[in-house]
């Protein structure tokens, strides 16, 4: 009473009376929530005191009410899901209604959204494999469209994707493993990948690909920027036998493609892909992973060790031990020892957010082509000054493919942006075709349709390899062994005539046979191209002297293919039978396994989480595969990390689902929800509180207070009594209890929930869902994979009342001038006193984003 006299009185002295009577308003509101707070509502607003406010289409409006609205989009909402005790008011949705933007909908009526856009019932969004319809309540339903393949990506200074969608970058000087049958397997056709790294010019120091060679039987492919070789002889292209097709499917784009499942594709230059059938899932490993959908061991070594350092982790799988590869870890930090670069760096890779792009970041997250882009203008244009133009092209045309598969394609070249110039007819097309494009139409059988990025011929066209031009389909002549036929001229083929047909087709005669019922003899071509190595044996110390000693075998690279050798290096190698340890040659049962840079003899058994491995007499770790405890994270300002260990940051300032198994519609058992406060000058959020919502309990850690243990509201939580232990542990407190859930809080910024295996694949919320499959990560309430993580942790807000978080900009982008100042005291993160923990948690990955965020921000 007394604040709303003097809040009158101040006013009134300055005002008319008329501009002033809302104050008193302002003052009953206050002392009904207070009321309210309390158990006590009113119904005190009438037409002539405080009248209700006005509230939009189809929303009613109540004094006390949880702040709880009903979302389209919400799956499995329950009534009794709401979590916040507090009554608040305001205008919310009529009961059995959705909130809907601003107005309410009954469920069949729900629009759903993915990212910023908006979607009406029965629309639906294709990705990749899978096919999401919008159904009933805004929620998105999900089916396989089609095959869900493994992709491996690599392309820029270089960028690595592996097929389980783990990034990292890597410039060894050296020749790798990238894809090869997994330890004990054995493939139908069997076929390794290799990659060949050299330095791009002979006065610089940055890393260029060189060659893929690829191992089909006894068949060594290798493809170079300037040709492509079988078994070290030069072939045209295309060529098609026992299953293999190699193809040019534009300008600069060459495709190999086994029948069985595996493709190559390379522009030879800066971007290049491997394509596998999922019957391949498991059943390889290399730098490009084992494809088993875990992203948590996509850095297996040979000897099947899971190592988290980069550097060691690719130099396990060079071919040859001996090669110095120099390798780096590249943290995509080009830009903080290129100042001058920066800007333009920024300015350039901002418009992946901008323009033709911004159509597509709904569907592709642009933030790691943006990291990509920056990372490659500050290279290589450090060193090349007059290409810095074209150093952003590689992050741009990968970003610009990916939104392509998945339907959207942008015209985003032009004269001053990557310009290419095509020849002999052909356009650039983002989305070309795969199938049927040449007038020989040498291509696997069945030939699937695939975006093609590059220089193809116009519709209706073909390209012609014998006038290097594009003709019109009509135009085409048939081929048989290479040799062209004009339209209407014939072939013998055994017992058949065949005639060339407009379109470059063929049509089958059946021959009448003669008396004696004979036939026409069929020709059988056979491939008599062998390669024939004579080795002269001389003996050294243990070793003998070959002529082939290009991949020798070692104890710790013994378990890798080597490609076919060409010869080129004469040396001591061990025998067969024999491999080098320690510079003499040993048998291959004598050789030790190796663990984080020790050695360990046979029979030892050693930890990897929750499993024991032992060391084989092969040199080998055999692990248990037992399902381990899962643990995610959140800490900072804020980051986080989920259970399957996809990192991200995300700056929204409500209550929100950490974990929980209440995700469908099933009563679940546990929720852990997190208070974000705004913190800081840049828009940074805070973890403030944190809530544990077990059976008829709320556990309330809150910073800078006590434990507090209250009673829920509403219907409980399924399941028994639960038992709730809590320890103060060091700078910790720990919540745990019997039901498999332990938290861990330290009383400030940091949290960790701790989840017993039984929960994998049950969860849901910021911390995921605890399958191994990071790629799901980011599924949203409405049970859509979103691209972002914005999108994505919008969704799992415990009040509607609060506003969406936005795109939020680094505060290094603010302060480019306190970045190089934080990218120096972050380094300390690589030095010596830190090395004995690089083995288990991977350093770089914490660089890059998360601390250098929280120095820029001062």
């Amino acid at each position: 009473m007394d604040d709303c006299t003097l809040d009158l009185a101040l006013c009134v002295r300055t005002k008319p009376i008329a501009d002033c009577l809302n104050l008193r308003c302002n003052a009953a509101q206050s002392y009904s929530s207070e009321c309210a707070e309390n158990g006590i509502v009113m119904n005190w607003r009438s037409e002539t005191f405080c009248p209700v406010p006005e509230c939009p289409t189809n929303m009613v409006y109540r004094e006390c009410s949880k702040d709880c609205n009903r979302r389209c989009g919400d799956r499995g909402y329950k009534e009794d899901d709401c979590t916040d005790e507090t009554c608040v008011n305001g205008c919310f949705c009529p009961d059995y209604y959705y909130a809907d933007e601003n107005t309410c909908k009954a469920a069949e009526h729900c629009s759903c959204k993915k990212g910023s856009t908006t979607y009406p019932v029965g629309a639906y969004i294709d990705d990749t494999c899978q096919r999401f319809t919008c159904s009933s309540g805004g929620v998105w339903s999900s089916e396989t469209s089609k095959e869900c393949k493994g992709r491996f990506v690599m392309s820029g200074d270089p960028h690595f994707k592996t097929f389980d969608s783990k990034y990292f970058n890597f410039d060894g000087k050296c020749t790798y493993v990238l894809v090869e049958p997994a330890r004990g397997v054995k493939l139908s056709t069997p076929f390794s990948v290799w990659l060949k790294n050299d330095y791009c010019r002979a006065n610089d120091d940055t890393i260029c690909t060189k060659s893929i060679s690829i191992q089909i039987g006894d068949r060594l492919f290798m493809i170079t920027p300037t040709g492509t070789k079988l078994n070290n002889s030069p072939i045209k292209l295309p060529y098609r036998q026992d299953k293999v097709t190699v193809r040019r499917i534009a300008e600069h784009l060459i495709r190999l493609s086994l029948d069985d499942g595996m493709e190559i594709i390379w522009d030879q230059h800066y971007q290049f892909e491997i394509q596998l059938s999922s019957k391949y899932s498991g059943k390889v490993t290399g730098l490009a992973g084992n494809f088993n959908g875990k992203l948590w061991d996509d850095t297996l070594t040979p000897d099947g060790e899971n190592i988290k350092d980069i550097v060691e982790f690719t130099s396990a799988w060079r071919t040859n031990a001996e090669c110095a590869d120099n390798g780096n870890a590249v943290s995509l930090g080009a830009c903080s020892t290129s100042s001058q670069l920066e800007p333009l760096a920024t300015s350039t890779c901002k418009n992946l957010r901008l323009g033709v792009f911004k159509k597509c970041n709904d569907l592709v997250d642009p933030t790691p082509y943006i990291d990509q882009c920056k990372h490659d203008i500050c290279a290589c244009g450090h060193l090349y000054q007059q290409e810095t133009l074209q150093c952003e092209c590689a992050a741009l045309k990968s970003y610009a493919h990916e939104c392509a598969l998945r339907g959207v394609i942008m015209d985003w070249r032009s004269q001053s942006t990557c310009p290419i110039q095509c020849t002999g007819g052909r356009v650039y097309s983002e989305c070309g075709k795969n199938c049927d494009i040449t007038c020989k139409a040498i291509q696997p059988e069945p030939c699937e349709e695939e975006c093609v990025q590059g220089c193809t011929c116009p519709n209706g066209m073909r390209f012609d390899e014998d006038s290097n031009e594009c003709v019109m389909a009509s135009d085409c002549k048939c081929y048989h062994d290479d040799i062209g036929y004009t339209v209407g001229a014939s072939r013998k083929d055994g017992c058949t005539v065949c005639t060339c047909e407009i379109g470059a087709k063929w049509t089958n005669t059946m021959l009448v046979l003669n008396n004696n019922g004979a036939l026409f003899p069929n020709m059988l071509l056979i491939d008599a191209h062998h390669l024939n190595v004579a080795i002269t044996t001389f003996y050294f110390n243990g070793k003998i002297w070959s002529e082939c000693a290009d991949c020798e075998r070692t104890c710790t690279n013994m378990h890798i293919t080597c490609p076919a050798s060409s010869c080129q290096n004469p040396g001591c190698v061990c025998p067969s039978s024999q491999v080098l340890h320690e510079g003499r040659c040993v048998d291959r049962y004598q050789c030790p396994c190796h663990s984080k840079g020790k050695s360990y003899p046979i029979n030892t058994v050693i930890k990897d989480g929750c499993n024991n491995c032992i060391c084989g007499d092969d040199g080998a770790w055999t692990c248990t595969d037992f399902p381990c405890s899962g643990e995610c994270s959140a800490y900072g300002d804020p980051h986080y990390i989920t259970f399957d260990g996809k990192a991200y940051e995300f700056q929204g300032t409500c209550d929100y689902i950490l974990a929980e198994d209440d995700c469908g519609s099933n009563r679940g058992t546990f929720r852990v929800t997190a208070e974000n406060v705004p913190c800081g000058a840049e828009g940074l959020a805070c973890t403030k509180s944190i809530k544990i919502y077990v059976n008829k309990k709320v556990i309330h850690l809150v910073r800078g207070s006590d434990v507090q243990i209250t009673t829920s509201g509403g219907t409980a939580l399924a399941g028994p009594k639960v038992d709730v232990k809590i320890i103060p542990s060091g700078l910790y407190i720990d919540v745990i209890t019997d039901i498999g859930l332990r938290v861990r809080w330290d009383m400030a910024m940091r949290v960790y929930i701790h989840l017993d295996p039984k929960y994998q694949g049950q969860v849901c919320g910021l911390c995921g869902n605890f399958d191994g499959n990071s790629y799901n990560d980011f599924t949203a309430r409405s049970g859509l994979i979103e691209s972002g993580a914005t999108h994505f942790a919008n969704s799992w807000r415990t009040r509607s009342s609060c506003p969406e978080a936005g795109t939020h900009v680094s505060p290094c982008d603010i302060h480019p001038e306190r970045k190089y100042w934080a990218t120096h005291s972050c380094e300390i993160l690589k030095s010596a006193a830190f090395q004995v923990c690089h083995e288990q948690v991977y350093c770089i990955l914490y660089i890059p984003t998360k601390i250098l965020i929280n120095y820029c921000t001062g």
